[in-house]
């Protein structure tokens, strides 16, 4: 994961750095423009590896940030549409097929060991 506390803090001294000669609409501005770009990332990311599934507080104090920086409706609603796919439940079939997967190797070993079995004890005659 990007190190985003360590962009925040460049940002900062940067700002630091500059005294007096940046006015207080150029630093929004710069602060706006990278601290948005910088969360969604943040956020992308943390949908993609499921952090947020276990972390549903990360997920809307993130958001909250972002809607402070004028986060358009556009992107609000997308970022809402992965969230709400991620925590979703999965529905009965789901889990039936995975369940399936899950056994299938088990129950095709049994099914090769039962004929297997078979073979021998037909060779020897007990069949």
């Amino acid at each position: 994961m990007v190190n985003l506390s360590g962009w925040f803090r460049c940002l900062k001294h940067f700002f630091w750095d500059c005294g007096g000669r940046l006015n207080e609409t150029i630093k929004k501005q710069i602060e706006k423009k990278h601290k948005m770009t910088l969360l969604l990332e943040k956020i992308n990311e943390n949908l993609n590896n499921k952090y947020y599934k276990d972390h549903p507080e990360d997920f809307y104090r993130d958001l909250y940030e972002l809607e402070t920086l004028e986060l358009s409706e556009e992107m609000k609603t997308l970022l809402w549409n992965k969230y709400s796919e991620l925590t979703k439940e999965p529905t009965l079939w789901d889990k039936l097929f995975d369940s399936v997967l899950s056994n299938l190797p088990s129950f095709i070993l049994g099914i090769l060991a039962t004929i297997i079995a078979t073979i021998i004890l037909k060779y020897l005659g007990y069949l």
